[in-house]
């Protein structure tokens, strides 16, 4: 137990660092070291698990159903991709896919106080300074929200940080929302984090009915604006028709702010979907959807390595919900949303704090922004994303009082630990 507490905070914190290599110029991984970090993260889950959350959390507390139906469909969807994979392409999808699919494990890991602080604690003081290096001299303004997911966490709780901390995090923020204009998904995921602090600041004159108005329009107003867009109604990815040419500002890869870059990935998810009918049950993690747009990938396989019979498919787009829906099909989609909807649910009606309260509200607005951009993948950033959902699952996060979770907020910040009261429920405590 002790081992696993010591060694996930130190792979979390090495996480960070492959979690850039696609953007960076200093690469540190490949697909081998890879692997065996994502083995080693989820064996430190499964340790925690079986050491922590199950002597920690009781029977009646843990309220984890859809979660448990959720992973076993996972793994029937990874038990079909063994027999659907034809070539070593698409058994390391498979091995890539599995790997995303399998993110919200990591609830029963952070659904504990003293597992998320000891990882922040450690990221904090022995990361976030190697985020200096990283920026000045091997990844471009637009990646930063890739190495700083944990400040998207910190910065929901922004007013209730002290000192230096609260203005480094503050000033991380504002570089996320300058750092280039074009990086669409940064600005917006930082705006919300501050948003959501501010809500905290004016949550005295704010109706608890606002918070219940804001919790519905992040769950429906994605259901209605696709049916807008599939009924050719409104399309909201093309800007350029209620926007206008003068937001036609070039980001630093030279595409325009405005430029509509999702629509023709639904168009291909979907229509690759009705075509091979895997609309249902999914194509398994070891398969992407049918791509005229990017059938490139196939042909670079095919000259480079030499690979025949690739065919012109794209395992993975930037939607997190468009790749579970190609991998596990509209059944396991609702499971997955239904996750966070749980999450945020569970946060905002059944709180006894204001924080959690409007972390939910955070969750919320991810999922939401989940049909626009999120990559998953097992990297810092949905490491963060999940940390979110599970302080929300938890009842001994939504248990704390607004000056409890305000004690555990700052603990975050110093070397000693959150004092035992915090640490699980005070009736398993007791017994």
């Amino acid at each position: 137990m002790m081992k696993s507490n010591k060694v996930f905070p130190f792979l979390i914190g090495i996480l960070t660092f492959f979690s850039v290599d696609q953007w960076s110029k200093f690469v540190i991984g490949n697909t081998v070291t890879t692997w065996l970090l994502y083995f080693c993260i989820y064996l430190c889950v499964f340790f925690i698990y079986k050491n922590q959350y199950v002597k920690c959390i009781s029977v009646e507390n843990r309220k984890d159903t859809f979660l448990k139906i959720y992973l076993l469909w996972i793994l029937i969807c990874i038990i079909r991709g063994i027999f659907v994979a034809e070539n070593y392409w698409e058994y390391k999808q498979l091995v890539e896919g599995s790997v995303a699919l399998l993110l919200p494990t990591l609830i029963y890991t952070f659904t504990l106080p003293n597992v998320v602080r000891t990882v922040l604690h450690f990221w904090l003081m022995y990361i976030l300074p190697f985020f200096v290096i990283y920026a000045g001299f091997f990844i471009v303004p637009d990646s930063y929200h890739f190495f700083l997911g944990p400040v998207l966490l910190l910065g929901c709780f922004l007013p209730i940080i002290k000192g230096k901390w609260k203005l480094m995090i503050f000033l991380l923020l504002i570089i996320m929302l300058v750092g280039d204009i074009g990086a669409r998904s940064q600005i917006i995921k930082a705006a919300a984090c501050l948003m959501i602090s501010v809500a905290y600041v004016l949550s005295k004159f704010i109706s608890k009915k606002l918070f219940g108005l804001a919790f519905a329009l992040c769950f429906i107003s994605p259901i209605v604006i696709m049916a807008l867009a599939f009924t050719g109604t409104f399309n909201i990815f093309n800007m350029d028709d209620y926007v206008g040419s003068k937001y036609q500002t070039k980001s630093a890869n030279g595409s325009a702010v405005t430029d509509d870059t999702r629509s023709f990935i639904y168009v291909e998810v979907i229509s690759s979907a009705i075509q091979h009918n895997y609309v249902i049950q999914g194509r398994t993690p070891a398969r992407g959807n049918d791509t005229e747009a990017f059938y490139n990938i196939a042909d670079n396989l095919q000259s480079t390595h030499k690979v025949k019979n690739i065919k012109h498919e794209r395992p993975a787009n930037e939607l997190v919900h468009t790749n579970v829906f190609t991998w596990t099909g509209l059944i396991g989609c609702m499971l997955y949303s239904i996750l966070y909807f749980i999450s945020s649910y569970r946060a905002v009606y059944r709180s006894k704090n204001i924080y959690i309260k409007l972390l939910g509200l955070f969750v919320a607005f991810r999922w939401a922004y989940g049909w626009v951009e999120d990559f998953n993948r097992l990297d810092i950033m949905n490491v963060s994303l999940w940390m979110m959902i599970a302080m929300c699952y938890s009842n001994i996060f939504r248990d704390m009082s607004d000056m409890e979770f305000k004690t555990w907020v700052r603990s975050v910040f110093k070397k000693k630990k959150v004092i035992k009261r915090l640490c699980c429920n005070p009736s398993d405590l007791a017994k």
